[in-house]
């Protein structure tokens, strides 16, 4: 009997110390069955250690299957109108219109001119009068393409008055007010911008894409404009496509309306990842921190993917740099998050002290986060407490 109860508790033991891998930065309490991957939805890699689960995606709202799962690195927060990307709520910076070249006045006719001195006359022909008035010179037109004064505050009132609603989520509202900006202005590339953003939101991807086609096509080098067409590709699952948009967000006018450069290097890392292109994946989260070594959500992608690849002491020490930075989280990520998955790893390198503090820490940001209470309560049944 005795033997009986010894080979119970020993197989009671094995079950209850399966660990998870964290979940990407696209929800908060999603967990899933795979590796953490920095993609919005990364499938997990084939080497996960004993129960690792997969990432959740940093821009998703719906919770993964498992509920100890740790947190998959964010999907860095797409450009909206006054939000804060990827990955990355604060409301964006307009995209200030250009005044239209005012037109040039005709010289006063009674401003004097300097006369031009008269040639002798011709024997038969008398000198010409020294008071000649000279030809007015002709004004030159405003530019046709550029709107008016009066226009272009009108146009700038509603694209600022787009970006609030959206920053308050208020997404068919503010869709509602870009189509009036539209209606102001129907070759407005940041209206255009706004309205792919907010159809984004709305999960209307095919219509977002037919949007941000237009503003691309009326200004080529508008980076907000690719990079929200790359956020709707990457939401799409088109990844290649994704990273094509990215790519050119990145190299044109950088006129970013509320994301950033370093974003769209984070965001193009999200897509690569998800193509399996884990080293230039990587590449691109380090360019992100390099650029702004404050961004969380990059510092967070990329530790996440170095857990995936079960590199535990160089995520933990990511994930303590994203914790450190003062920088971005993106709409639906949080320091909770990190906590969380530096904890996973923690537990996978046995330091069973260190991963209960660290889930404590992210109870004490997120109260509810049912998947750091489910491990910490694991854990010190494992432990005996």
């Amino acid at each position: 009997m005795k033997r009986t109860l010894k080979w119970v508790s020993i197989i009671t033991a094995a079950v209850s110390i399966g660990v998870q891998v964290p979940v990407w930065a696209e929800g908060n309490d999603a967990a899933a069955q795979a590796k953490p991957e920095p993609a919005a939805s990364d499938k997990p890699a084939q080497n996960t250690p004993e129960t690792p689960a997969k990432p959740e995606p940093a821009a998703s709202d719906k919770p993964a299957p498992a509920q100890n799962t740790p947190e998959t690195p964010a999907k860095p927060e797409p450009a909206t109108p006054d939000k804060p990307a990827p990955a990355q709520n604060t409301p964006t910076t307009p995209v200030k219109p250009e005044p239209a070249a005012p037109d040039k006045p005709a010289p006063a006719q009674n401003t004097p001119t300097t006369p031009v001195k008269p040639e002798p006359a011709a024997p038969d022909k008398p000198a010409p009068a020294q008071n000649t008035p000279t030809t007015p010179v002709k004004p030159e037109p405003a530019t046709p393409d550029k709107p008016a004064a009066s226009e272009s505050g009108d146009l700038l009132q509603l694209l600022n008055r787009g970006r609030y609603l959206a920053s308050r989520k208020q997404y068919e509202q503010a869709l509602a007010i870009y189509e009036q900006a539209l209606s102001l202005k129907p070759d407005s590339a940041a209206a255009l911008a706004g309205k792919g953003a907010m159809l984004r939101e709305l999960s209307r991807y095919d219509a977002a894409i037919a949007a941000l086609q237009k503003a691309t096509d009326l200004k080529g080098d508008y980076s907000l404009a690719w990079f929200q067409r790359g956020v709707v590709l990457r939401d799409m699952n088109r990844n290649e496509e994704a990273a094509q948009a990215f790519d050119k967000a990145i190299q044109v006018n950088n006129e970013w309306g509320g994301e950033t450069l370093e974003a769209a290097w984070s965001h193009k890392g999200s897509a690569l990842w998800k193509l399996g292109r884990k080293e230039e994946a990587l590449a691109a989260f380090d360019k992100a921190t390099g650029i702004n070594p404050q961004f969380a959500l990059a510092w967070y992608n990329r530790a996440t993917a170095l857990l995936q690849l079960e590199q535990y002491e160089n995520a933990i020490e990511a994930y303590d740099k994203a914790l450190q930075s003062r920088g971005e989280w993106g709409m639906d990520t949080s320091p909770s998050n990190a906590w969380y998955n530096r904890g996973v790893a923690l537990e996978q390198l046995k330091r069973y002290e260190d991963a209960i503090n660290s889930y404590d820490r992210a109870l004490r940001v997120t109260p509810n986060h049912l998947k750091a209470r489910q491990r910490l309560a694991n854990l010190r049944r494992q432990l005996g407490r």
